[in-house]
């Protein structure tokens, strides 16, 4: 099984980015991760470089060789992030999405937290996204609002889960998870919400049914993000990873 991918992000329009994007390779099991820090100050960049590090550390340490790992990582990133609100006042608000893909032993599973999503192909036709933990989503959900509507809402920036934010029952950090059987043709995007919200679905579902690479497919994809953008729209930080099952 052969696997093409590419990881792309950048700061927009802002002067700092607080997402982490990235890939992690370890023996035949692979681990794809984008997160947005939320929080202001630079405090974002650092809950979402603890995406990244945690999943380092834990490919390092072999951990995702365990059963439930991806489920016990979000746990632990969980962890880790309310230890250091803990020890600094200047930490307490910052949190992060994530939405994470493992590849091993033929099999892909992922999951997400917050407004950061997985779209999964399959056979270049498009099968299933992850839904935000948003109000929008929720507005969606309901029918008040259409799907189309869900990324310039008003409160598309208020979420009910994410890293680092307090929870009871339903809400907080539980995670939403999903396993597949890989087979040649099978294509995920995973990507930030400064990605998603100003990328052309329709657009980008052909290029992948021409059969783009994942490079072509998502820096052709941020080309037309800055191109077509109106003079009045601030970007956010946009990152995306794109996989590719050859």
């Amino acid at each position: 099984m052969n696997i093409d991918f590419y990881v792309y992000t950048n700061t927009g329009d802002r002067t700092v980015n607080e997402d982490a994007a990235g890939v992690i390779k370890k023996d035949n099991s692979y681990c794809f991760y984008v997160a947005d820090g939320l929080g202001g100050h630079k405090n974002g960049a650092i809950a979402s470089q603890c995406v990244r590090g945690y999943m380092e550390l834990s490919y390092q340490r072999g951990y995702h060789t365990q059963p439930d790992f991806l489920e016990k990582a979000f746990e632990g990133m969980q962890r880790v992030i309310n230890l250091m609100q803990e020890e600094k006042e200047a930490y307490r608000k910052m949190k992060t999405t994530a939405a994470i893909l493992t590849i091993k032993d033929g099999k892909a599973s992922w999951g997400h937290i917050g407004d950061s999503r997985v779209y999964y192909f399959k056979n270049k036709s498009f099968v299933e996204r992850s839904f935000d933990h948003s109000v929008p989503q929720m507005l969606a959900f309901t029918g008040e609002i259409s799907e189309e509507e869900i990324a310039h809402h008003p409160d598309r920036s208020k979420l009910f889960r994410a890293l680092g934010m307090d929870f009871e029952g339903d809400y907080g950090h539980e995670i939403d998870h999903k396993e597949v059987e890989l087979n040649s043709g099978d294509v995920f995007l995973l990507c930030s919400d400064g990605f998603w919200e100003w990328m052309d679905f329709e657009v980008v579902k052909e290029k992948i049914l021409q059969g783009l690479t994942s490079e072509e497919v998502l820096e052709s994809t941020a080309f037309d993000i800055f191109k077509c953008r109106k003079l009045s729209d601030e970007l956010d930080n946009l990152s995306a990873v794109m996989i590719r099952i050859m």
